[in-house]
């Protein structure tokens, strides 16, 4: 009985619920509001929250669009998978590059890794299959464009075989 009565309290004396959004722009910006408010009154403090509220807002309206471009790539990748798995003989070279992300884009012919690391990272993988790779010391930053034109001129002079042996 008594634990009803407290329950009962408690309901009658509730606050309101607050906004969340105005809850956390109170938060995060409670003492630059008041420090608005000081100075030039409500009319300030309410353009500042309806700025803050359009920002947060756009935020979530960005996410949201971002959520459903990740949905409709997903079940366009399962759409393709299942393609895939119901018609396995069906996969070749050609199909697989299909379903690459870049197949809109020619594979590269030549691959230049800067900084003097020697290995790939997973860059292009199936794209770069067939490319000519050219491993410099030079950081990014100090890539010139004399850099990119000598190993342009040397792979120009290359004889390439695309995985197939060298003529005789």
């Amino acid at each position: 009985m008594v634990k009803k009565n407290v329950e009962e309290n408690i309901e009658e004396n509730q606050v309101p619920a607050v906004d969340p959004q105005k809850k956390y722009l109170m938060d995060q910006f409670g003492s630059l509001m008041e420090q608005v408010g000081e100075g030039f009154g409500g009319p300030l403090q309410e353009e500042l929250i309806r700025r803050l509220e359009q920002t947060i807002a756009d935020f979530h309206q960005e996410v949201n669009e971002m959520l459903t471009t990740l949905k409709d790539t997903s079940e366009k990748r399962h759409a393709k998978l299942k393609e895939i798995w119901d018609n396995p003989d069906s996969v070749n070279e050609q199909t697989l590059a299909r379903y690459l992300d870049t197949y809109v884009l020619p594979d590269p012919d030549l691959v230049i890794r800067t900084s003097g690391e020697a290995r790939i990272s997973n860059f292009l993988l199936w794209q770069s299959a067939y490319s000519e790779y050219e491993f410099v010391k030079t950081l990014w930053p100090d890539f010139t464009v004399r850099d990119f034109e000598e190993i342009v001129s040397t792979f120009g002079a290359r004889e390439r075989r695309f995985g197939g042996l060298l003529a005789s």
